[in-house]
Parts: structure tokens; sequence; C-alpha cells
């Protein structure tokens, strides 16, 4: 679903994006400095620009030429389409120019070239023929006679050097008059006020002066103190810096250089469009001088009035534009809403439907599994009947101690099935409706007290708090049912030394009963349906999963609630609310709690392994040592009972104690149980069999399991064996039989062969053991310590390991390959039996001679 709205959500805002037209164009500007004539012509560049849609990139190099390169790199950098380029010095700003056409970037010269046809195309005035019309011009007004300065502009820059070449030409032809070249002003006044200074102290007085902009010309007057009898010329004639000075007599002519920023941007786009152009562009220029000043000056006013007119109907075009925009984004944005909308309500409805025909099915579902359930418990009511009945007779008569422990244990079995039976009764009456309450008025806490007295063999500690006396009304039977739910939920997840307090409150007209405890606790994500019928909160534990919601249908049927809070690894809290009157029932006076309570006083019998373990602990030395890991106590004590004639027997009452259990005392096989809290026998057995100390050791798995991809997942984990429940003893007993005896063949074979008969990778184990050996085969100090030290295991671990995967002890393991190592040394050296001894780690020839031949039968001389 979420998916789905951020996808119509994206769709909504492409659309509106693409509403707003095709990407702009960008177009980088590099100009060279930033005075007058430039700002005049981004200014037209700028209004061009925005009548073609075009985004304007303006920059300034300040006279600096390595700025200038940097700006030109970082526009290619940036991927602008065009660029449009003043070079400031023409040689030193040619390998950027280049490096920006060899990228695929149109790139058009303005007013000035470079050193190289690298460029797309030019647009500029021809300075050439500027200077050279500047020169006739000044030799007439001259009569042919006098002494000229020339203020040149940048050193290497183009206008500069073509002003100059077209100027001496046409001087070159007036003998009369002699040029006096000045230093370079760099366009700027103070340039041409210090350039005429330097000429001033050579002693030369001119009698005109040409600077080659107007600005370094009136610089150059400024300097000689503006004198009447010297004349200066300029170029550019700007209406706001020359021209208004030729119409004033300042100067006495200049020389129209034009900007024409709307040509420049009607040639780049049509470069850009792909429409022809010519490579080569001159603008039209002339001279200006007080017979032309102020027609001049008028056609740039008038100019500068259209001018200011197309920018102000295009600042109310960009803002009707701007209002235009946010309409139609508005109404983009609401139509791509209420499609959402529609969308969210469709799938809403959808949604509804499914989840709707959901209920339906899971409805059907929970009434089949009920009906069968219900029926399968009717049909298990008369065979029990028919069992505890004679079970309870047989077990009247005189019985020996041990048929006496088998047949209470059988009794209690019996006694939790019915529990489990009666409680898929109870729960599918209150589900159909057919449970009316048997009310009666008692003392709450007394009845609690009471009932909890059929727990109190379990190890748990488990104790009472709150109120002393608190009269109720509710149907008994069902709240000892409740009780006894919660409490059994409680002990099977707490560990045997863990703690449960019940305890009652009243809170205004109800009362408050709660049970916590400190086990394993329940995930957060589990809660929610923790108190929904069949549900498990986890696969590895037992149950029908019909207990907790049993407690939430009785307590509902009394008008009260039951909530859980829970704390993964720090336990659980159970809290049942109950009214203390039930408003228009009949009530009866209350019945004695003990009768409730005999019954759970063998079902929850003390699970206390060490006593289990104490218990087969009689004349055990030789006897192997068998671990079984299960959280039923009756099983367990039933299995133990099978197996203690013959073996050592310990008990765990989980996956996580086994472990510890088995890491201690490495038994010689496991027996365990799959489904079980806190770490189930899968996890339990893959653990064992990662750990180096106890991955030798069998383990076969007990489980109610019996499908194929279950057993495969059993034999995945580890297992040696898997059988399934309900299980032969013969069969249990063979597996054990057979799995220990295959360690008596371990010795010869590994004396045969060198390696364990055990799983393959136990033979990396022995691996590293004889290595260990080997690099310390001298050594006759060599102790097991040392060896456990160095493999990471106990001195107990490595001799049970070793033991269990070899038949011998760690020190005959020691002898046995410090032998195997003499025996090649006899054979392959000439060594004498005495150095062979010494070289093995024998600290004395007699006990070599002696170990040796009860092993090969034969003496270290012999054969050589």
């Amino acid at each position: 679903m979420k998916r789905k709205l951020l996808f119509l959500i994206s769709a909504v805002l492409l659309l509106a994006g693409c509403s707003g037209g095709k990407k702009s164009l960008v177009i980088g500007v590099s100009q060279c400095s930033n005075d007058i004539w430039r700002s005049k012509l981004n200014a037209e560049l700028a209004l061009a620009a925005r009548v073609d849609g075009v985004t304007l990139r303006l920059s300034s190099a300040d006279d600096d030429s390595q700025k200038q390169m940097a700006q030109i790199r970082r526009f290619v950098a940036d991927g602008v389409d065009l660029l449009i380029v003043s070079p400031n010095q023409s040689h030193t700003i040619t390998p950027a120019v280049e490096e920006a056409f060899d990228a695929g970037i149109p790139v058009i010269l303005f007013d000035r070239k470079i050193d190289s046809d690298k460029y797309t195309a030019f647009i500029g005035a021809d300075n050439v023929e500027i200077g050279r019309i500047m020169g006739h011009y000044m030799a007439d007004f001259l009569d042919k006679k006098g002494r000229v300065v020339e203020i040149p502009g940048l050193e290497g820059s183009s206008p500069a050097d073509d002003r100059h070449k077209g100027f001496a030409e046409a001087l070159q032809q007036y003998p009369g008059i002699s040029l006096v070249t000045a230093p370079y002003g760099g366009w700027l006044r103070e340039g041409g006020y210090n350039a005429m200074e330097e000429v001033l102290a050579r002693g030369v007085r001119p009698d005109a002066v040409f600077g080659q902009n107007d600005r370094m010309a009136l610089g150059a007057r400024e300097a000689l103190g503006a004198p009447d009898d010297v004349a200066f010329f300029g170029v550019d004639a700007l209406p706001d810096a020359g021209l208004q000075e030729v119409i004033d007599g300042v100067l006495t002519a200049s020389y129209l250089y034009p900007t024409r920023g709307d040509l420049v941007m009607e040639l780049a786009m049509n470069i850009l469009s792909g429409v022809p152009y010519q490579r080569e562009n001159l603008l039209e220029s002339a001279l200006v001088d007080s017979r032309n000043a102020r027609i001049f000056q008028l056609q740039e006013a008038e100019v500068a009035t259209q001018r200011a007119n197309v920018e102000n109907i295009n600042a109310r075009l960009d803002t009707f534009l701007m209002q235009y925009n946010t309409q139609r984004l508005i109404m983009w944005l609401v139509i791509g809403f209420s499609v959402l909308l529609i969308a969210i309500a469709a799938q809403t409805y959808w949604s509804y439907i499914k989840m709707r025909e959901l209920q339906h099915q899971l409805q059907e579902s929970t009434a089949a599994k009920l009906k069968f359930f219900t029926q399968v418990s009717h049909d298990l009511r008369t065979p029990l009947t028919l069992v505890a009945g004679p079970l309870q007779h047989v077990m009247e008569g005189p019985l020996s101690p041990e048929q006496q422990k088998t047949l209470s244990l059988a009794r209690r079995n019996v006694t939790v099935l019915q529990e489990l039976v009666n409680n898929i009764l109870d729960f599918r009456k209150i589900e159909s409706g057919n449970m009316p309450l048997s009310v009666s008025r008692f003392d709450l806490p007394a009845a609690i007290r009471e009932w909890m007295g059929g727990f109190l063999s379990t190890s748990r500690t488990l104790t009472y708090e709150g109120l002393e006396a608190l009269t109720v009304e509710a149907d008994m039977r069902l709240l000892e049912r409740m009780l006894f739910n919660l409490l059994g939920n409680a002990i099977k997840h707490t560990r045997p030394d863990g703690h449960i307090t019940v305890s009652v409150r009243q809170e205004g007209p109800s009362a408050i009963l709660t049970i916590v405890d400190d086990g394993e606790g329940i995930p957060k994500e589990k809660l929610p349906f923790i108190f929904d019928e069949f549900y498990k909160g986890s696969e590895s534990g037992s149950g029908t999963g019909i207990g907790l919601a049993l407690v939430k249908a009785v307590a509902e049927l009394h008008h009260g609630s039951v909530h859980v809070d829970s704390t993964p690894g720090a336990g659980s809290t159970f809290t049942l609310r109950l009214p203390l009157v039930q408003k228009g029932a009949t009530v009866a006076e209350g019945r004695d709690a003990s009768a409730f309570t005999e019954q759970y006083k063998e079902t929850y019998a003390r699970e206390d392994t060490a006593k289990e373990e104490a218990a087969s602990r009689v004349s055990e030395s030789d006897r192997p040592t068998i671990l079984v890991v299960d959280d039923n106590a009756d099983l367990r004590s039933f299995i133990g009972t099978l197996l203690e004639g013959e073996y050592r027997i310990l008990s765990a009452c989980d996956g996580r104690e086994g472990l510890e259990k088995a890491t201690r005392e490495l038994p010689d096989l496991v027996v365990s149980d799959v489904m079980m809290p806190v770490m189930d026998g899968l996890e339990f057995c893959q653990t064992l069999k990662g750990q180096p100390a106890t991955s030798h050791i069998p383990v076969i798995l007990l489980t109610a399991k019996s499908l194929e991809d279950q057993r495969a997942e059993g034999y995945d984990s580890g297992a040696d064996a898997y059988i399934s429940k309900p299980f032969s003893e013969k069969v249990l007993l063979s597996r054990i039989g057979n799995l220990l005896k295959s360690r008596i063949l371990l010795k010869e074979h590994y004396l045969e062969t060198g390696e364990s008969a055990a799983q393959p990778k136990e033979n990396d184990f022995l691996g590293r053991f004889r290595a260990q050996v080997q690099a310390h085969l001298s050594d006759e100090n060599l102790s097991v310590e040392q060896l456990g030290s160095e493999l990471g295991l106990s001195r107990v671990q490595l001799y049970r390991k070793v033991k269990a995967l070899t038949g011998y002890s760690p020190v005959e393991l020691v002898r046995i390959t410090r032998l195997k190592a003499a025996e090649q040394l006899l054979k392959t050296t000439d060594k004498t039996v005495a150095e062979v001894a010494y070289a093995v780690g024998f600290g004395t020839p007699s006990y070599f001679s002696k170990c040796y031949k009860e092993l090969f039968g034969r003496l270290p001389g012999e054969g050589r």
C-alpha cells in the first residue's frame, strides 16, 4: 500500500514538473573585466537571454588571466551548453578556450580573439579598421603635421594590437606626423594618466593624443593639465562616458565601439538551434565628433527608453508567468491529490474486503479447529477414564518402590491430559455461548493461597503478596482453571531457580490479580497475539495454544479483562481484573477451594535436576555418563529410570542448562528433546557440535515432530540419531548402546590409521594434538595441562575428548606418538637406541625399551 501511494505522489510531481516546459539552456559568459562598456554589454545579454528563455551565468576576470582560465574551466566542468568569452590576453587564455572547444562546448569569442582557431564563432568590431580611420582623421585634423602620442590598451590583447596596427599604417602615409607610443594603459583612466606622465618625463609634449579607449584619453588629458592646444581622441563613445565628452569638447572625437549583446545572443541561439551562421561576424561602427555626437546621443536616449520599456514589459510578463506557473502547479497538485485520494479510497475498500474475507476464513478455520479438538476431546474422555480408573485401582495394591514410581508418573500425565481435554471443552463452550457461570461468593486470597498449594512442589520460589481477605463473586471452578493456566505458563517459562509472585489488591469495584515471574519474557512483537486461540509464542515450545485464550475468555465471561506486560530476559506480569460483584447472577455460597487443589500436587512435581542426578549416583565410577535434556520432569525421570542401572545420569531442563552441564561434565552421550523453552534442542545440538570441547559427543534427539523435513532439520543440526515420540524404550536403549559401543572400536582404529573413527572434522583436532606433541617431542616434561592450554581446553576436557575420540588417555596418546616417531628414527637414521629415546622425550633408555616392546612386540634394536 505504501509503495503504491509513493508511486502516485511521484507521478503527480513528475507531471507537475514536466508541465513546466523543457529544460532551460545554460550559457556561460566570461568577461575580461568589469568596466562600463562590459556592464552595458552584460545588460544587453541579460535582456536578450530573458526573451529567449536562456539561463545566463555571468562572470568577470577583473583583468586577471589566471582567474579567467579558472572560470572557463569551471563552466566546462558544470557542463554549460555554450560559452561566450572575451579573452583578457589572447596568448594566455588560449589553452582554456581550446579545452572547452575540445570538450564539445560551442565557444563564441566576442570583441577579442585567441592564438588558435579552436573556437566556434567570433563577433566584434574591426579594430584594425577603427585604428586606420582614427589615424586618417587625426592626420586631417593636424593638417598632416605634428607629434602624436598613442596610449595602447592591454599588452597581449588583440584589440590593442589590432588598433595600433591600423593606426600606425595610416600615419605612415603622413611624413609630417611623428608617432610616439606610450606605455600600456590597461584600458583604465589611471592607466592613461600614468602613461602620459611617463611620456612627459621623456620630455615629449604632443600635439594630439590617441587613447585606444575614451577612459585612457581622459586620463592623459588630466595628466597634461587639460590644455586647449592638445587634441584628444578615444574609442567607445558610450552614452555615459565618451559621447557626452565629445559634445562638451573635452574629446575631439571618439569611435563608436558597439556592444550589441542582442546580436551576440542571436548568434548563440543560432548555434544551439542548428541554424546556419557565419564564423566571423563584424559589427558596424562609426566615428563620432562634434558634427554627429548629438544625433548619436538622441539615438542612445531613445534606445535606452525603449530598453526600459522592454524591461518593464518583461518584469510584468515575469509576474504574470509566475502567477500562471503557480496556478498550474496548484491545478496539477489538486488533480494529483484527487487521484491519490481516489486511489487511497479504492485501496482502503479493497483492503477492507480482503480483511473481511480473511476474518471469515480465520473464523471458519478456528471453528473447524475447535470442532475437531472438541470431538477429539470427547473421544479421549472415555479412554482416559478407563486408564485412570484401573491405574488408581492398581496403585492401591501392594507395589515395589520402582513400580510405585513408574505408576505415579503415569497417573500424573493422565491428569495433565485430562486438564488439556477440559481446557478445550470449556473454551469451546465459552466460544459457543453455552458456558453458564456458576457464581459463588468466596474469599479470593484464601482460595488463591489454597490453589497455590498444588504448585508448591515445583522448584521455583512461589510466594503470595497482597490482601489477606477479599470477598468476590465468581465461578470458582473457572477461576481456578485460569490460575492453573497462568501459573502453569509462568512455571514453564521460568528457570528452576526462578521466582513467581502472586498478589491480590482492590481497585474500586474490582479485584486485581497479578502473577509476576522473572523468566525469559515475551518479545514485544508477540505480545498483541499472546491471548489468541492456537497461538504459540515459540515453535519450539509445547502446548496447544488454548491456555491463555481460555484465560481471556473466562475473564471476559466475568465482565473482566486480562493484560500482560513483558520484557525479554526480565520476565512477565499478567494482570487479571475482575468485578467484585457479578450483576444479575444467582450467587451460591462459597465452596472449599481445596477440592480443586489435589490434582495439581503431582502435576507440577519439583523439577530439580540436581536431585535427579543425586538419585542416580550409585557405584558409577566406570559407567558411561549420559546427559538427559528435557523440559518435562516426568520424561527426564522416565528416561533416567530406563538408564540408571547401566549409566551415570545427568539432567537438564532446557538447552541452556544442558549446554552448561555438557561443557562442564563432558558426558559420553546426550539425549535431548527438541521443543523446549529458553534454548530448543536444535540450537542446543548445533552449539554443542560447534564447540571444540564438546563437538565429539553423540546426540540423540527425541521429538514429537516426525515429518521428513523435520528429521532432516535435526540431522542438519549435527544430531547422530533422531527418535520420534512416543518412542520404544528398546529402540532408545539400542541406539544408546550402539553409539557407545562404537567407541570401543576407536582404540584399534586409531592404532591402525592414526585417525579417529568419529566425524572427520575431529581428525583436525587430533592433527593439532599430534602437531603440539611433535613440537615438544624431545621435552620429557611435556604435561597434559600444557597441551590443554595450547589447544584451548581444560585438563579434564582434554582427557575426556581424547579418550572419546581414540580410546586412549592424553598421556597414553602422547606416549604412542613418541614411540611411532622413535620407530621412524630407528628405520631411517643411524642413531643409537639411547639417542632415539632422548630425541623422542624419554628420560631413560630402559623405560623407552619397555614401552616400545609393549606397543610393537619387539625391542627397539631388533630388525635394524
